[in-house]
């Protein structure tokens, strides 16, 4: 995973992100839902707003989402383990189960 610059705003492509991976969204304690966390992560990478995104229903089931990496009550995201990657907007999106997501331009 690569870090760069943040992006100048979030409707300006980054110019050589078609091949940069980024990790957009870091695990957070103030409740970001990981469906939250998965839109701004693509809208940042692409450049595009989020309400301009395809709805994220279409790809992935959200309530599944969210429900495989919520933590229990005796589990902390630390103790989680696991992965789930799926495409997205022309991107390859993996979400982790500590709470990160991460962002590939897909190759076509």
């Amino acid at each position: 995973m690569t870090q760069g610059n943040p992006p100048q705003s979030e409707t300006e492509p980054q110019p050589g992100h078609d091949r940069q991976t980024r990790a957009a969204a870091q695990p957070t304690a103030d409740g970001e839902s990981i469906c939250y966390r998965v839109l701004t992560a693509v809208a940042e990478a692409t450049g595009t707003a989020p309400t301009d995104l395809a709805p994220l229903s279409e790809t992935v089931e959200p309530d599944a989402l969210e429900q495989l990496f919520t933590p229990t009550g005796t589990e902390t995201s630390q103790s989680a383990a696991g992965s789930v990657a799926f495409r997205y907007e022309g991107c390859i999106v993996t979400v982790y189960a500590d709470g990160r997501v991460t962002v590939e331009h897909a190759e076509s």
